[in-house]
Order: C-alpha cells, then structure tokens, then sequence
C-alpha cells in the first residue's frame, strides 16, 4: 500500500495496494488502485478507482467526496538525551528517560517500559524490540532497520499493539520531499510490528512480507508486497 499526497508516492494515486500486499482495514481516498493479487478485505471509499484483473476487494465500493480524513494523532515534543546507547548481541534492559542515538545490533534485544525520548533509532537484523510494560517511545530524528526485526510485547507482558506507540519526529532526506532517503522511518524485510506507529512529517516504509498489527500514521505510507496489515 502508498498512500501520499502530491507528489504521490505510486504514479497518480493517493492510495496504491500493490501485487500481494493485503490489508484487511477500511481504506479511502480521492483515488485508488488495487493490483494483480493485491487485497483489500473491507469497504473502500473513493471516486476514482482502479483495481486490475486479479486483486481483490472484499467490502463494498462507496463514493470519497465529502469524507474527511480522522484527525491525525497528536505528536508529543521530543527532547532527546546525549548519551548514546549501544545493544550488542544480549538482552538490555533500559530504563525510561532521554538518550541519544540507540543502535540495537543485529540479534540484540533491547526491553523498555514507561517513556523515552531519543534522537534516533536504529535496528539490526534480527534485532528485538521488546515493551514489558506500556511504552511510549518517543524518536526525534529517523528509524532504520535492518530484516527480521520485531517490535512489541515482551513474553509474559499480556500486551497488545495499543499499549505500544512508536513516535517519529524526522523527515525524509535533507529536505523532507516524498522522494528524498533515507526515509523517516524504514522497516525491512520480515518485520513483525506490534504498535501504533506515528510519523507526522516524513514516509514509513514497511518491507516486503512484513506483519503489522496495530496501527499506521504518517505523511507518507509505503507498504511493499507480501505484507499483511491488521488490528
């Protein structure tokens, strides 16, 4: 799925579900395309749709004009601390508060609970983001990933995705445009993502065959194919 605002994100659209990306959400937008073996399981609005042999729409088709989109969910200040903290192949428990750039490499684990405020997020292959308790966690610059990171509740925690909520402050590039890199925020291949993911002003980008529960906000959307999406 690409969802954006002029320039868009996928050629004309406001709202693209690419080959074997699903999403099992209501969805609307000015205009929308569905590809070949593309899915969308609930009801879509739009005024201009276009969805090629093979994709799937599983709800009903209503007209877009006059909706208005929800609001966008407030982003709290950011005030990031100095210390860097770096998470290297163990398990670090972290206690809440303000640091620097968080680098959690590749098969660390990095557990959290309460607030915190950094300046950049960074994770390695395989690494693991794990909330024991109600997490807010709070990025004043951009995340990057590697493949197969999670993010969510930790064993034993009885956590769902709306008890962790991921806020990312940055912007795409140097200038912030829809085309600019590295992205805001940029998850790999095979993620599993557990949270309410908040980023105001630049593109989340989720990789190919990734699983999302939770919820997406951000400027710019870009869902890549094999990628399933729910609540």
């Amino acid at each position: 799925m690409a969802v954006g605002k002029s320039p868009y994100l996928y050629q004309d659209f406001q709202l693209a579900v690419l080959t074997k990306a699903a999403v099992e959400q209501n969805v609307f937008a000015d205009s929308v395309f569905v590809a070949n073996k593309g899915s969308i399981g609930a009801d879509v609005a739009t005024d201009h749709l276009t969805a090629e042999p093979g994709s799937v729409i599983g709800g009903a088709v209503s007209p877009y004009a006059g909706l208005s989109m929800p609001a966008f969910p407030p982003v709290a200040p950011v005030a990031p601390g100095v210390a860097a903290v770096t998470v290297a192949k163990k398990t670090l428990v972290l206690e809440a508060g303000a640091y620097g750039a968080v680098d959690v490499q590749q098969g660390a684990t990095l557990r959290l609970a309460g607030l915190y405020q950094v300046a950049s997020l960074n994770l390695g292959e395989s690494a693991r983001l794990e909330a024991t308790a109600p997490l807010e966690l709070r990025v004043a610059n951009r995340v990057q990933s590697a493949a197969k990171v999670f993010i969510g509740p930790a064993p034993g925690s009885n956590l769902t995705a709306k008890g962790i909520r991921l806020e990312v402050s940055g912007v795409n590039g140097g200038n912030g445009d829809v085309m600019s890199g590295p992205k805001a925020a940029n998850f790999g291949t095979w993620c599993e993502l557990h949270a309410i993911i908040v980023v105001p002003s630049g593109t989340l980008v989720v990789g190919p065959y990734a699983t999302v529960k939770g919820a997406l906000f951000a400027r710019d959307v870009d869902i890549e194919q094999h990628t399933k999406i729910s609540t």
